[in-house]
């Protein structure tokens, strides 16, 4: 495993902490889209700025003109811009920095956040050039092979305008000058390559330990700016839109989440997008030249740099935690409530929620209901589920959520419980439908090719249809919250996990659960994918309506449904799928099986109806979620305290000064102190293996 090198902050660089009398500079990098290309005028023209002001609610973005109703100019924030078509900008904030004159970008919202927070002058360095990849024109020097030219000329430019600010900007007062933020606002000429794709998250990654390195800034914030172009749409026919949703947002989310650089966050721009029928262009490369779409994203950027620089970002404290329950019909849910007279008849009720209930004897259900007698209705815990595909259910967690208003499914238990674990609000979204094979219905996109679908699936029926309800029905919730959910507080979200059980419409096919294994790795990739987590906590709960292997043993299809569980079980193989570890694990099931003679039903499918048997699918796969999500990773987190990022192993390192250093990985660090000169680092130097 890559240990890392770790030296102890206190001792060679102060951490980036601000007074007044800076000068505090931000970088914005990138390529065409952090040149900017939102119109300006005319204001008869959806998109424009000036269409925008005129159109605007209240007095949102009220800087935008002054007095005059002129554009308005701001002192307190300056734009330095060597353009390709302009030549040398530098001056005040105001409109025209854009790719070109009658032009915005991503600078202008930007600089009036970071002006209104900071009482020190501000003064924002845009290097930026259209149609420049990472992986060759910005290739940073640690991803090997030929340094791009544009990261060259990007390190220049800056260190010129550094070098030059008393001449470009005269009301420079010789204040201290303090590089403060890196944005970097890049990603769709990698979106066209599939070689350039691949490698996107290494050579980010890259960029993140060079740029404070090259900047001498050991500890500078760095925000990544996601490559939203096309927004949330996922059914987009446009193969290099679907390259950036598939590969490049989550690249840039997973080099966010997997770099030991400590300062450092990722700013959603994806629901800041504008379809052309509203905008004045339709170039999708340049968000449809929309000046509300960089108007927002700049606004967005100096937001998150704010929360950046005073500690906040990665804090998720506050944002709702969202859960995916997605299979069919037992992720439904057919555990019935109550007892019917033919129920009564049968075994007086046996597996219903209300006889179970009735007969524990350990409280173990007790939470269930309030202190009426009723069941509980829990208004920390929203659930959204349209049933059948029709019946839009939405609202505190209550009993209503089964397959029909007298079942109940594993939400139940499953939002109980991590409505106890988080002390944020929860939301759980099912996407299920009954009668539903991995196979076919659910089949993900890589499955059928490593481009995808060879077409959108449209209707019921086509491979894949089910998979991409599941998408479009999560992403239509993200982009309607406050809809959906009027108490929704707008403090953000997290998608925090998902949970899939589903399989009996497989076990019956002998090609399909053949095909189980793969099609299920593919279905959680591609499900990361499309929601742009690279690392979504995943739960499967093992298809176990049989029971143990001793009620079918020597039965003709046998060999199906233990094939089935293996397969299942194959996701929480670490040895065998290392980039699951930690992220993925199986529960199983088979113990909540309940006889028919001890149910409603003889529904074996259904799990016989049993509600008890539901309530501890739902608690094994919430228990099995919080394994993933990870008390451990947040309380370590990689680096110790004080400490900050230096090298990897192999690496040699020359130290700036008497220091403590640290050597090691995750959890496990070897401790040298008072070290200086040169380190390898490596197990000899410190000792042995600390990891």
């Amino acid at each position: 495993m890559l240990k890392h090198l770790l030296l102890l902050l206190i001792i060679c660089f102060s951490s980036t902490v601000f007074s007044q009398g800076k000068l505090k500079v931000f970088i914005l990098a990138g390529q065409s889209n952090a040149e900017g290309h939102g119109d300006l005028g005319p204001v008869t023209t959806a998109g424009t700025l000036e269409h925008f002001y005129a159109n605007r609610q209240g007095n949102e973005f009220d800087f935008i003109k002054d007095n005059n109703s002129n554009w308005a100019t701001r002192s307190d924030v300056w734009v330095r811009y060597d353009t390709e078509s302009n030549g040398l900008l530098a001056d005040n904030l105001k409109v025209g920095y854009g790719g070109w004159s009658q032009q915005i970008g991503p600078e202008y919202g930007m600089g009036h956040a970071l002006g209104e927070h900071f009482n020190d002058q501000v003064l924002i360095i845009k290097t930026a050039w259209g149609g420049k990849s990472l992986a060759v024109d910005f290739r940073p020097p640690s991803a090997g092979g030929t340094t791009g030219p544009y990261y060259t000329t990007m390190m220049n430019d800056i260190k010129a305008s550094m070098n030059n600010i008393a001449t470009e900007f005269p009301g420079y007062n010789g204040e201290t000058i303090e590089i403060a933020g890196f944005v970097w606002f890049q990603g769709w000429n990698d979106g066209g390559s599939d070689a350039h794709k691949a490698e996107y998250e290494s050579n980010l990654l890259n960029l993140i330990k060079d740029v404070p390195v090259d900047l001498n800034v050991p500890d500078l914030p760095i925000l990544v700016g996601l490559t939203g172009n096309g927004g949330r749409d996922t059914t987009t026919s446009d193969g290099w839109v679907k390259g950036l949703q598939t590969k490049i947002v989550p690249a840039q989310i997973g080099a966010v989440q997997s770099t030991p650089h400590s300062v450092i966050d990722y700013a959603e721009t994806r629901d800041f997008w504008i379809e052309p029928s509203n905008s004045p262009g339709n170039g999708l490369h340049h968000w449809n030249n929309n000046a509300q779409s960089y108007l927002r994203i700049g606004d967005e950027f100096g937001k998150k740099m704010i929360e950046l620089i005073e500690g906040k970002a990665t804090a998720p404290e506050g944002k709702l935690k969202i859960y995916i329950l997605a299979g069919q019909s037992n992720m439904e849910g057919h555990g019935k409530i109550s007892a019917d007279q033919n129920m009564l008849t049968k075994n007086g009720g046996m597996g219903s929620l209300d006889y179970t209930i009735q007969n524990d004897n350990n409280n173990t259900f007790s939470h269930l209901k309030d202190s009426g007698g009723n069941y509980k209705i829990r208004d920390d815990v929203w659930v959204y589920y349209k049933r059948g595909g029709t019946t839009e259910l939405k609202g505190d967690l209550s009993t209503q959520y089964g397959s029909d208003p007298t079942n109940i499914g594993p939400e139940l238990q499953f939002g109980h419980l991590m409505g106890d674990h988080h002390g944020e609000q929860v939301l759980i979204i099912k996407t299920a439908w009954g009668g539903k094979s991995l196979a076919n219905d659910f089949l993900p996109p890589s499955s059928v090719s490593p481009a995808g679908y060879a077409s959108v699936p449209t209707v019921d029926g086509d491979p894949g249809f089910y998979f991409m309800e599941t998408i479009r029905i999560v992403n239509d919730v993200l982009t309607n919250l406050e809809t959906h959910f009027p108490g929704y507080d707008g403090n953000g979200y997290e998608l925090a996990g998902f949970g899939w059980h589903q399989g009996w419409n497989d076990v019956i096919d002998a090609n399909s659960v053949n095909a189980y294994e793969s099609n299920m790795r593919n279905f959680i990739l591609d499900v990361r994918d499309s929601l742009g987590v690279p690392k979504l906590p995943f739960v499967v709960g093992l298809s176990g309506m049989h029971g143990p292997l001793s009620n079918f043993e020597g039965q003709y299809y046998e060999g199906r449904v233990v094939g089935l569980w293996n397969a299942q079980f194959a996701m929480a193989d670490y040895t065998k799928y290392p980039d699951f570890a930690d992220n993925v694990t199986t529960v199983d099931t088979r113990d909540y099986w309940r006889s028919g003679a001890n149910s409603p039903s003889s529904q074996e499918y259904h799990w016989h109806g049993n509600a008890e048997t539901y309530f501890w699918i739902g608690d094994a796969m919430a228990k099995g979620m919080q394994g993933l999500s990870g008390n451990t990773q947040e309380e370590c987190n990689g680096i110790p305290e004080g400490y900050i990022y230096l090298g990897d192993e192999g690496d040699t390192k020359t130290l700036p000064s008497t220091s403590d250093v640290a050597y090691g990985h995750g959890c496990e660090f070897t401790y040298l102190y008072n070290v200086s000169g040169s380190v390898a680092i490596n197990n000899g130097t410190f000792g042995g293996d600390p990891a």
